[in-house]
């Protein structure tokens, strides 16, 4: 799990490793869940990452 509820900004040096961690997981066979705040989740969408990424539902809804 990748926890990103308490984030308020998300830089894209900090894409990257998250994709990477996506990649591993996937390769892997491992679930992976990503919990995005409010901000983070429409800058994965904006970049495309919203269906490569597995977004959970935003953090406090």
């Amino acid at each position: 799990m990748v926890d990103l509820s308490a984030v308020t900004y998300l830089s894209m040096e900090a894409v990257a490793p998250l994709l990477a961690i996506t990649s591993r997981c996937a390769a892997e066979n491992q679930p992976l869940r990503v919990i995005p705040s409010h901000a983070v989740r429409p800058k994965l969408i904006t970049l495309g990452l919203g269906t490569g990424v597995p977004l959970e539902p935003d953090a406090g809804v």
